[in-house]
């Protein structure tokens, strides 16, 4: 069950982040609009890159692995603290540049 469960946790928040993302785009532009430095417009690129694209890779490594290199990948309890920890890394990181809170960023990361 875990097997299947993991990639599916991976790519699932990896494509609400996603969803989020493009909705504060389409829905408040304002909001990230101005210099390429703003707050929040960094947390904008890091929900594409760290939530997006990140999570969907390490979704899909699960996926692969068996497929790529013709053996089982076992997934254990240690592999659902690693996506809770990189979950909550990911959002952290997202969330702090939203407030503009860099000292916390640099704990969530």
């Amino acid at each position: 069950m875990g097997n299947r469960l993991l990639p599916v946790l991976y790519f699932a928040v990896g494509h609400l982040v996603l969803i989020a993302a493009l909705a504060v785009v389409a829905l408040r532009p304002e909001a990230i609009a101005g210099f390429f430095l703003h707050p929040r417009l960094a947390a904008v690129v890091h929900a594409i890159t760290l939530g997006w694209l990140t999570l969907s890779i390490l979704g899909a490594l699960y996926v692969i692995w068996p497929v790529a290199l013709g053996q089982a990948l076992k997934v254990g309890k240690l592999d659902f603290v690693a996506c809770g920890l990189a979950l909550a890394g990911a959002t952290g990181v997202i969330a702090h540049l939203w407030l503009d809170d860099y000292v916390n960023v640099g704990w969530s990361g």
